[in-house]
């Protein structure tokens, strides 16, 4: 069973600010040209 931030944490709001922060990192590498991982990477 993988765990995910909401799960992790226990905190949903530490989930939606991984989104946004994954959303922002996705169009970073977008505006450089560079690959943007279909999927966020999990540990």
């Amino acid at each position: 069973m993988s765990s995910t931030p909401t799960t992790r944490f226990g905190d949903p709001r530490i989930a939606e600010v991984g989104a946004r922060l994954d959303a922002e990192v996705a169009e970073l590498l977008h505006l450089m040209a560079l690959p943007v991982p279909p999927e966020p990477i999990t540990a």
